[in-house]
């Protein structure tokens, strides 16, 4: 096995830098001009140490990332051709189990087919006897019985080997947005069935602004503070 070393930066130094921040920050009230600028400062101060801490993890993130991605290779070259021949081999067993499934239809529908048929001449055969020993009503009795035909199953030709099974997932395919859209306006309770395209909407946000004007949604902007190095 290939091995792979990863380093992690000594932040010990960085710490001493960072921790004050937190204390300074609670401390610190903005109640007038001076501490305004005072506040603004300090929000320099904090962006400078936050990009000295990305570059401090900047390789080490690289390298894992790089890792990573040899690592996931090795396995996916191992794996693809596992699963392409699990999946070849599946599909096959899949199309002989249907047809064997079919098979075992037809084969219980032509058993019960004659049983019934047996049924229905025993019956006939009843009623004749009945007719002839001159039991009239007996024999009409008989002819308007129910015919019962005994159960009959037939089991697919499919071998059972312990520990591979099937299961059958279920899982839901658009395919009418507009057919969907409606019952849900018909149905507002189930207005969880849709979701609203978040990046569409922040496109249209970014590009109208305030002149956004889509019902029930509204243009939201955000200060962020910039710092320059």
């Amino acid at each position: 096995m290939n091995t792979i070393t990863l380093s992690t930066p000594d932040t010990e130094q960085m710490q001493t830098q960072v921790i004050p921040f937190a204390r300074h920050a609670d401390a610190l009230a903005v109640v007038n001009q001076e501490t305004h600028a005072r506040a603004l400062e300090m929000v320099g101060q904090i962006a400078r140490v936050e990009r000295e801490v990305v570059d401090l993890f900047a390789e080490p993130k690289r390298a894992a990332h790089a890792a990573h991605k040899a690592i996931t290779e090795a396995e996916k070259k191992l794996l693809t051709p596992l699963q392409s021949a699990r999946s070849l081999i599946s599909g096959k067993c899949d199309t002989y189990e249907r047809e064997q499934r079919r098979l075992a239809q037809a084969e219980q529908a032509r058993l019960e087919r004659e049983a019934r048929e047996r049924e229905e001449q025993k019956r006939l055969e009843d009623s004749v006897l009945a007719q002839e020993a001159g039991e009239a009503d007996e024999a009409q009795s008989i002819l308007a019985s129910p015919i019962i035909v005994p159960a009959v199953h037939v089991a697919p030709a499919v071998a059972a080997v312990e520990g591979v099974g099937t299961q059958t997932r279920w899982s839901a395919e658009v395919v009418s947005l507009w057919d969907l859209v409606r019952f849900v306006a018909e149905h507002p309770e189930w207005i969880s069935l849709l979701k609203a395209s978040d990046p569409d909407l922040n496109r249209l946000a970014v590009t109208q602004r305030q002149n956004m004007n889509i019902p029930g949604v509204r243009a939201v902007p955000k200060t962020i503070r910039t710092v320059s190095r």
